[in-house]
């Protein structure tokens, strides 16, 4: 193996980015270093995930338990997470999320198990303003989804157009 890559590899003298030796392959001209820890660090993560993608099949019942109890954990995780993906500002805490057991909008019970209309869902009162403390409340995800990022006089207008045709 070590004679195969010294076919491979030639020494250019110049040293790389990362302040490597020089030696590169001669297929790609890539630093042969730099090649070696990209491998090494991307083993290393694959690894990790297949473990714990494996720790998950192998303990179903751990993660719900953990799921069951830690609801509103999880919802702010998920909100902090949107939050920096959409550049938006976040600085609400554990406490700003109390999830009733009926939905304010429709009156159906929330059930964290059922159809996705029904799950729980963290709604931005005014979508703009992003997840900040009095902005936000918990409501049904069919709920959610149709408001949307609708104003009210956009609810009005639709309100309106429905009453038109029938």
């Amino acid at each position: 193996m070590v004679k195969r890559e010294l076919l491979q590899t030639q020494f250019q003298g110049v040293v790389c980015k990362r302040g490597h030796s020089g030696i590169r392959y001669m297929s790609n001209r890539s630093c042969v270093e730099c090649v070696k820890e990209f491998n090494r660090k991307r083993s290393s993560t694959i690894a990790g995930r297949r473990y714990q993608a494996n720790w998950k099949r192998e303990n179903p019942q751990t993660q719900a338990e953990w799921l069951a109890v830690n609801r509103e954990r999880r919802m702010l995780s998920v909100a902090r997470h949107r939050a920096k993906k959409k550049n938006t500002p976040f600085s609400i805490t554990l406490e700003d999320i109390c999830i009733p057991e009926i939905c304010p909008v429709f009156n159906t019970p929330l059930d964290w198990e059922g159809k996705r209309d029904d799950r729980p869902s963290l709604d931005r009162v005014v979508s703009g303003l992003g997840y900040i403390k009095g902005n936000v409340r918990v409501i049904s995800g069919r709920a959610n989804r149709l408001k949307n990022n609708m104003t009210k006089s956009d609810v009005l207008r639709l309100l309106a157009y429905i009453e038109e045709g029938t």
